[in-house]
C-alpha cells in the first residue's frame, strides 16, 4: 500500500484515538506517541503511549477495522467486541488466573476500540522457541502450564457467557449460530469450488469422501447436547498472553457464539500446525494438546482420540483441513524458500485430511 495513505491513515487512527479518550476520561491528553503498527488484512492495530494533562500517563491499544462488507457490518462487530470485552471484564474480575485487556471505549463510527495494555508474552511466540527439537525441560514445564492454564481460560470464558452472544448487552440481534450444520455446509460449499476450479488441489476420491462424511455428519446430527456460548474465534496461541499464574486473552474481533466444542477443535488444530514445523518436536506439542485438554476438562487426552470423539469435532476437523488448504493455495509466494515451505505444507495438510477421513469412514 501507499506510504502516504498508511500514514494518513495512522494519523487519523492517533486523532480518533485521542478524542475517545478525552471523552471517555473526562480529561485533556497531553500527548500521544505511536510506538507500534501494525496494518492487517481487516484491521490496522497501533499501541500508544498517552500522557494526560493531569500528569497520569498509560499504555493502550487501538483497533479499527477496515471498511468493507456490508453495510454497517464493521460498525457492529466494533460494537460486539467492546460488549464482549465488558462483559468479560466483569465476569473475571474475581479471578486471578484469568484476564481481558480492560476496555476503554469504542466507536462505531470510527471502527475503533480502544483496550488498556495487558502485560505478558505471546504464547506463540513461547512456542516458538520453547517446543522446538532441544527445548529445555524448564521451557517445557512453562510451556505446559500455560496451555493448561489457556484450556481452564476457554472453561472460565464459556461459563462466562452462557446464553449470551457478543453485542447482547448493547441490543444487537444474535449472529449466525456457529454450530455443526453451519461448518458442515460451509466445508461442502469449499468442496463443491473445488470440483469446478481445483480451488484446493484435492484428488477426486478424497474430495468425494470428505463430501460423503460431510453429508452424513449432516443427516446423522444429533440433538444439540450443549448451551450455546460466545465463540472467541481465533482462539491460538496468537491470541494469548502468559504471565507465570496468569492467562490473557485478546482480540475478539471474530466473535460469535454457538457450540463449545467450536474453539476447543480450533486451538487443537492450531497447535498441530505448530507441529508441521520440520524443527518443531511433535511429542512436545502432544503434551501441550494433553494440557490443554486437561485445564479444559476434556474426557480426551490426545488429539487423535479428541477427533474421533463427536461428530463436531469429526466435522471440524475436515472443515480446518480444507480452510487450510484454500489459505495456502492462495499463498503467492516470493522466494524459492517460501514456496518450498507453501509445498511441504500442502503436502502435509492433504495428508492429514486424507488419514482423518480415512479413520472416520471406518469408524
Amino acid at each position: 500500500m501507499n506510504r502516504k495513505i498508511v500514514s494518513d491513515e495512522l494519523e487519523t487512527l492517533v486523532d480518533d484515538l485521542k478524542t475517545g479518550l478525552e471523552e471517555s476520561r473526562k480529561c485533556r491528553v497531553a500527548g500521544v506517541k505511536l510506538e507500534r503498527h501494525h496494518r492487517r488484512q481487516s484491521s490496522t492495530i497501533i499501541k500508544c503511549l498517552v500522557d494526560y494533562s493531569d500528569g497520569a500517563s498509560c499504555h493502550v491499544w487501538g483497533k479499527t477495522l477496515h471498511p468493507g462488507g456490508l453495510p454497517g457490518q464493521a460498525a457492529a462487530r466494533t460494537q460486539r467486541d467492546f460488549d464482549l470485552h465488558t462483559v468479560l471484564c466483569e465476569a473475571f474480575a474475581r479471578y486471578e488466573s484469568f484476564n481481558v485487556p480492560r476496555p476503554v471505549f469504542c466507536s462505531p463510527e470510527s471502527r475503533l476500540i480502544v483496550t488498556e495494555h495487558a502485560p505478558g508474552d505471546r504464547l506463540q511466540d513461547r512456542l516458538a522457541s520453547g517446543a522446538r527439537i532441544l527445548p529445555s525441560s524448564g521451557n517445557t514445564d512453562d510451556l505446559l502450564r500455560s496451555c493448561h492454564l489457556a484450556g481452564e481460560w476457554l472453561r472460565a470464558f464459556q461459563k462466562a457467557t452462557k446464553d449470551y452472544w457478543p453485542g447482547k448487552s448493547e441490543g444487537l440481534p444474535p449472529p449466525p449460530l456457529r454450530n455443526l450444520e453451519r461448518i458442515a455446509r460451509q466445508a461442502l460449499e469449499l468442496l463443491s469450488e473445488d470440483l469446478k476450479t481445483s480451488t484446493l488441489g484435492l484428488g477426486a476420491a478424497l474430495r468425494e469422501q470428505s463430501v460423503q462424511l460431510l453429508q452424513r455428519s449432516l443427516d446423522e446430527s444429533p440433538e444439540p447436547d450443549w448451551t450455546a456460548c460466545a465463540i472467541h474465534g481465533d482462539f491460538f496461541p496468537g491470541n494469548i498472553l502468559v504471565e507465570p499464574n496468569r492467562v490473557t486473552c485478546i482480540d475478539f474481533t471474530s466473535s460469535t457464539w454457538g457450540d463449545p466444542g467450536v474453539d476447543v477443535g480450533y486451538f487443537i488444530h492450531q497447535l498441530q500446525t505448530l507441529a508441521v514445523n520440520p524443527f518443531v518436536k511433535t511429542s512436545t506439542t502432544e503434551l501441550m494438546i494433553r494440557e490443554f485438554l486437561s485445564g479444559y476438562g476434556h474426557s480426551e487426552t490426545t488429539a487423535d482420540a479428541y477427533w474421533r470423539s463427536s461428530t463436531l469435532a469429526r466435522t471440524q476437523r475436515i472443515a480446518l483441513c480444507l480452510a487450510r488448504l484454500y489459505a495456502l493455495r492462495g499463498k503467492r509466494p516470493k522466494t524459492t524458500f517460501a514456496t518450498a515451505k507453501r509445498s511441504y505444507h500442502l503436502l502435509v495438510t492433504n495428508r492429514t485430511l486424507s488419514d482423518h477421513v480415512l479413520t472416520v469412514a471406518t469408524q
